[in-house]
């Protein structure tokens, strides 16, 4: 088999990643043995990441003691008990959530893991669902953050309500979590790189049933529509999981899929080197039953890489199989496919695009008599009439290199969301910024609040608190005369 690149054989997955892969999903159930054997030969499970125990609770389901006898039985079994404990409480944490939706007259579409355990919940069993991704429709935003505000849940990565109102539709996924145990994906629309009017997108809310799901009645996409998804965000995604793998195969084994359906979905998403490779892998690595007709219409018709089958290769061969050569243009095609999404996110937004702005480094602190004791939310001061203000910010002593994020807001209004980045990483971190305020925003209601540089998981450690936290600051606004 020719391996090296640019052949698609380069980017499926190699080493003990697909020996496991092969054991959950090769429905030759004598090489899913054996592969599991050498796999386990060759791992020492003090060492198995979280990726790979949640392959091993499909295993574990595929394999019990009375059809394969291995030493690992009761570590096998032990993951697979604590995944599954972990995903009925994170599942059982979404509950009160589902159902206020459905109290709000919101439409709820769930997709990826939810969408199993919404069939049967028996799926649970051998599908990780330690969170609950779902679709809302954008006029019904406001609905579901009153109802996500009420409950106690914020967003992740540490923005506050009024700047989530200010994105209106303009996202495509927002995680939401709840101490000690809820995590929530709020999505806007189902795939990342169309609008929302995409005959790809609408088709899934048409082509949807209702279901009941934690008390809640929920949308569940149809069959050819799952495997779709589960297509499109897992090749973009660099083996990171392997679920989805999994999942395709079993839809594909039990003849769920309707292929012309699926191939008028990737021609509408522009999918097609993405798809083939995986489907490649499918039939020729798993020896699943992927149509020959479906992988000629979408096997590329010249034999020179397009643009598009590099972008495919690379961000569909895992991570830790890329050389530093590779790495970098898949970095290159990573950011490309998120100019794409943030390009649709701007289009659907109403007012345009919320920027960050940046602020500059600043060597000095006006020590004024009257500033304020550092704080994560600060008063501005400022007299009635001002337009535009210099804001100095200390963020205190640097301990790592790291981001800083601000936002400037009203009472009851997102104006704007700044960021320091400190390269430094020593010394006292200063900055500052120019502002210029709207006409109709009174100068007096206008505050400051640090906001934490990127996801906080709900149980963060010191390390991430350090490098992701939001730092109590000090301000000063000087008033600026207008030109």
């Amino acid at each position: 088999m020719a391996r090296r690149f640019p052949s698609i054989e380069w980017a499926w997955p190699q080493g003990p990643k697909e020996l496991l892969i092969i054991a959950a999903a090769c429905p030759h159930e004598a090489r899913a043995a054996d592969a599991l054997r050498a796999w386990l030969d060759q791992t020492d499970f003090d060492d198995v990441t979280f990726a790979e125990q949640r392959l091993l609770v499909r295993i574990a389901m595929r394999f019990p003691p009375s059809r394969l006898q291995i030493p690992e039985r009761g570590r096998i079994d032990g993951i697979a008990r604590m995944l599954w404990s972990k995903s009925r409480i994170a599942l059982k944490a979404a509950e009160p959530v589902l159902q206020a939706l459905t109290a709000a007259q919101v439409k709820v579409l769930v997709i990826k893991g939810a969408s199993f355990c919404a069939l049967d919940m028996a799926n649970l069993k051998r599908r990780v669902a330690h969170d609950v991704d779902v679709v809302i429709q954008p006029e019904t935003i406001p609905a579901v953050l009153d109802v996500l505000d009420g409950d106690g849940w914020r967003a992740d990565h540490g923005a506050s309500m009024l700047y989530l109102r200010s994105l209106g539709a303009g996202f495509h996924g927002i995680n939401f979590v709840k101490t000690p145990n809820g995590d929530i994906d709020i999505h806007s629309r189902v795939y990342r790189t169309v609008a929302r009017d995409n005959p790809a997108e609408t088709g899934i809310w048409a082509r949807a049933v209702e279901h009941d799901f934690l008390g809640a009645r929920v949308l569940v996409p149809c069959p050819t529509d799952r495997f779709t998804i589960a297509l499109a965000h897992g090749t973009m995604d660099s083996l990171h999981h392997a679920d989805w793998i999994v999942d395709c195969a079993g839809m594909i084994e039990a003849g769920e899929v309707d292929w012309s359906l699926f191939l008028e979905n990737v021609d509408r998403l522009k999918i097609g080197p993405h798809v083939h490779i995986a489907l490649a892998y499918m039939a020729n690595r798993l020896g699943l039953g992927v149509p020959e007709t479906v992988l000629k219409t979408l096997r590329p018709r010249s034999l020179l890489p397009s643009f598009e089958t590099l972008e495919a290769l690379f961000l569909f061969r895992a991570r830790d199989g890329h050389s530093r050569v590779s790495g970098l243009a898949r970095r290159f095609f990573r950011l490309r496919h998120l100019r794409r999404i943030r390009a649709i996110d701007a289009c659907v937004q109403k007012g345009g695009r919320v920027r960050t702005g940046k602020m500059r480094r600043r060597w000095r602190f006006p020590e004024t008599t009257g500033a304020p004791a550092p704080a994560l939310v600060q008063p501005v001061a400022l007299r009635a009439g001002t337009s535009r203000f210099r804001l100095i910010v200390d963020f205190g002593e640097a301990v790592v290199p790291r981001r800083h994020y601000l936002e400037i807001n009203t009472s009851s209004r997102h104006l704007m969301r700044v960021k320091f980045r400190d390269f430094r990483g020593r010394g006292r971190a200063l900055a500052s910024t120019e502002i210029a305020l709207p006409p109709d925003i009174d100068p007096r209601d206008l505050w400051v609040s640090s906001r934490p540089a990127g996801p906080l998981p709900v149980r963060p450690s010191e390390e991430q608190v350090q490098t992701l936290g939001a730092r109590p600051v000090r301000i000063v606004a000087l008033p600026l005369q207008c030109d």
